[in-house]
């Protein structure tokens, strides 16, 4: 029994064994197939090339290169892109053109109502002067703590009055020949209150300088700085408004004003002329005028001359005498020429205290 068993065991390794070299033998056979790994190509890249760029005169071009890449199995290159560089500068300078531009001259006459009005402006004048010249005549500047204050307002209020009538005859006293004239008179106001307010600011000077030494030094000095004060604003705000008015942007409005009234004046002054020519009065009219004017105006003239001290006064007179006479252009061009009746009998009746005066000499 124990001999079967070890046969069979036997059998069964030499069957294992016999099965082993089959399946080697099938596996190594030259009957079997085999696979080789092929390993892949690397892939090439090819590189863009450069742009070139140019540059002309007053400009610059650039181009830009154009990159491909070819991908191969495993690896990118990638392209470079052209790069182009370029300058250029232009310069230039304009024409020069010079030229003269025509010259106009032409001529302007002040109107008769203008020089009326100027003349009554120097009579104002007058008055003003004669104000101014109290403070120096009389011993009110010896007043004490305010006398040379007084003085100094005195003497401002004079000058302010000048300041009004110097607004007048160089303003509308210039009509037809000032294209502002109304914004020069208008201009004389507040330019007679800046004279006003320098006559303020000198009160407060006088208060607090003099008074300074005194008992009632602390009443006057601070009273006078704040007078000196007031004075300073009161100037100030009369000479913004003259200047405003002259050169500023309300001269704008007046000399457009100015340009309304001034064919108006002229074209009455021409009708009345007209009139006092067609009637024959107008001649004899105006000279009539002007005997008496320049009798009244070498009145003034005699008092400013022989009385200094009134001579403000004379200059008045000495105006209105003038202003008269031109009043004598508002019906007559020419003081010439007589015609009419009516001019023959203003002619005789102005001439007869003359004729009558002859006659009494020859006898």
């Amino acid at each position: 029994m124990r001999s079967e068993n070890n046969m069979s065991q036997m059998s069964k390794i030499a069957t294992a064994v016999l099965f082993s070299l089959a399946l080697a033998a099938c596996s190594g056979g030259g009957g079997g197939s085999h696979t080789t790994a092929k390993t892949g190509t690397s892939g090439s890249a090819t590189t863009g090339t450069d742009g070139s760029g140019t540059a002309s005169t007053g400009s610059g071009t650039t181009s830009s290169g154009d990159g491909t890449t070819t991908t191969g199995g495993t690896g990118t290159t990638a392209g470079n892109g052209g790069t182009g560089t370029g300058t250029g500068t232009g310069s230039g300078s304009g024409g020069t053109g010079t030229g003269t531009g025509g010259t106009g001259t032409g001529t302007s006459t002040t109107l008769v109502t203008g020089s009326i009005l100027g003349s009554t402006g120097g009579a104002v004048s007058g008055v003003g002067n004669q104000v101014s010249s109290i403070a120096t005549q009389t011993p009110i500047s010896n007043i004490p703590i305010a006398g040379q204050g007084v003085a100094t307002v005195l003497n401002s209020t004079g000058v302010a009055v000048s300041n009004i009538g110097s607004g007048v005859t160089n303003g509308v006293g210039q009509f037809g020949s000032n294209p502002n004239a109304i914004g020069v008179t208008a201009a004389g106001v507040p330019t007679a209150v800046a004279s006003l307010g320098t006559g303020v600011s000198g009160l407060g000077t006088s208060l607090a300088s003099n008074g300074a030494t005194t008992p009632l030094a602390g009443v006057t000095t601070p009273t006078g700085g704040l007078v000196n004060k007031v004075g300073t604003v009161v100037t100030a705000t009369g000479t913004g408004l003259a200047n405003n008015l002259t050169t500023g942007s309300t001269s704008q409005i007046t000399t457009g004003a100015t340009g309304i009234v001034t064919p108006v004046l002229s074209s009455v002054q021409t009708t009345t002329q007209t009139v006092g020519s067609a009637t024959g009065l107008g001649a004899p009219v105006s000279s009539l005028l002007g005997n008496v004017g320049n009798t009244v105006a070498a009145t003034g003239t005699q008092v400013s001359t022989n009385a200094p001290a009134i001579a403000g006064v004379g200059s008045t007179v000495t105006n209105v005498g003038n202003a008269v006479t031109q009043t004598g252009g508002v019906v007559s061009s020419s003081n010439s020429a007589n015609g009419g009746l009516l001019g023959k009998v203003v002619t005789t009746v102005t001439t007869l205290p003359n004729t009558l005066a002859t006659l009494n000499t020859q006898k």
